[in-house]
């Protein structure tokens, strides 16, 4: 197993070696509504629903991708943090104290038609006639076989819980304080109890579920694979890094993240040893929420609701190769094993920036060698950014002293490009 996780953090080479100096990659842009504000959304059928600050719910028919229109708005506004879609219904979360119920069997005329005060809630699931919901104290299951009156039936310790995802009679809901996904066990709704947890090296944004695979955002960058075939004893298979990953989706053999200011990234998730960026797009604003349908990722970006085609994603059977770029060169560390130090070392074939970092096993920046400008070598502390060499090869010696044994990976960028080698350090 120890050999799946290495493979799986060495797709930091795979992703740091896409260039992002464009726009898009295999993603074109076919439509849009000029909705700001836009922090969540689901899509069902033909419609999707949208919460958009200030002006609360937005339903848009999207049956014409190329045309999206706005057809209905809840009025008066609730400023919904986070929603799902379940039948003819909306469960939604404001931004403290409650669930709302919003008939939406008529896009055109939204109805509020159930509400449930709790306190300080985060977000809400449904599967079947039960609402999982999240708060920054509880995790909650609220009966709504009938909508018109939800009633809370059953409750467990919960510490800041920002998205919750089902399968079977577990519940997997991640903990942002925490830094973790705990694992409830819901057979009995009236008598949920905690039954494991994994830990996610940082705090936890959103967990989705594909089969007997979980997939978990944490805050550093990183998503983590776990394999949950036993949901009382979780298997982690490691993580790969995306930048500022939120929100999850998915669609067949393809992971779709958020990516903060930088749009929306698609990940190839079917060979979990070879995952890699198979297509992007750089959002106008921040990108807050995304959901898949078909051939088609729809965006909540505070600065419009947009619509994307990704059928040419399809057709890219693998991740982009690694480039072999012309700019430098950055071979396997020397001596490796080591204890406690080694050589690093890169060559620049013309004069420009270089970034490096030193990874955990657990996707963590640990440090990188100190090194000024031109290459001038000292003790190991934050990470090397944006530092000037001149064309030419350039050592850098590392130390481990203050590190346990174990994996590390050390990534190297230069302009557009960077690369990847392991370290092991042996005490």
């Amino acid at each position: 197993m120890r050999s799946k996780f290495v493979g799986i953090l060495m797709l930091l080479a795979l992703l740091g070696g896409v260039a992002q100096g464009q726009d898009s990659l295999n993603v074109k842009k076919v439509g849009e509504l000029p909705l700001t504000d836009c922090q969540c959304l689901a899509v069902h059928d033909n419609y999707a629903y949208l919460a958009c600050g200030d002006s609360g719910l937005v339903i848009a028919d999207i049956s014409d991708p190329e045309h999206p229109i706005i057809v209905g708005e809840l009025n008066p506004p609730l400023r919904i943090c986070n929603l799902c879609v379940s039948g003819n219904y909306i469960y939604a979360s404001d931004e403290q104290d409650y669930l709302y119920i919003i008939d939406v069997s008529n896009p055109e005329n939204p109805m509020l038609v159930g509400s449930l005060n709790i306190h300080f809630i985060i977000c809400v699931t449904v599967s079947g006639n039960y609402a999982y919901v999240g708060s920054a104290f509880e995790f909650i299951i609220v009966d709504i076989s009938n909508p018109l009156q939800p009633q809370i039936i059953g409750s467990d310790w919960g510490d800041i819980i920002t998205e919750i995802a089902i399968s079977g009679n577990y519940a997997y809901a991640a903990f942002n304080y925490a830094q973790s996904v705990y694992i409830y066990d819901v057979a009995d709704p009236i008598t949920p109890h905690l039954s494991t947890h994994y830990n996610v090296g940082g705090p936890s944004w959103d967990v989705l579920l594909s089969g007997d695979i979980a997939f978990t955002a944490n805050n550093y960058g990183a998503i983590q694979v776990e394999v949950i075939s036993n949901p009382a004893n979780p298997t982690n298979l490691g993580m790969f890094y995306s930048y500022s990953p939120k929100k999850l989706a998915i669609s067949d053999n393809y992971l779709f993240t958020t990516a903060h200011d930088s749009g929306f990234k698609v990940f190839r998730v079917d060979n979990l040893l070879a995952i890699g960026v198979v297509g992007y797009f750089n959002t106008p604003g921040i990108a807050k929420d995304v959901a898949v349908q078909g051939d088609y990722v729809y965006v909540a970006d505070q600065s419009d609701f947009s619509i994307y085609d990704w059928s040419d994603v399809v057709g890219v059977l693998k991740p982009p190769p690694n480039p072999s770029p012309s700019t430098f060169t950055f071979p396997p560390p020397h001596p490796n094993p080591f204890n406690p130090t080694t050589t690093l070392s890169f060559e620049l074939r013309v004069a420009s920036f270089v970034t490096l970092e030193i990874f955990d096993i657990n996707g963590r920046v640990v440090g990188a060698p100190n090194v000024g400008g031109g290459g001038s070598a000292g003790a190991r502390c934050a990470p090397l950014q944006d530092t000037w060499y001149d064309a030419g090869t350039h050592t850098i010696p590392f130390d481990g002293s203050n590190l346990p044994s174990g994996i590390y990976f050390a990534r190297l960028t230069a302009g557009e490009y960077s690369s990847v080698q392991k370290l092991v350090l042996m005490k």
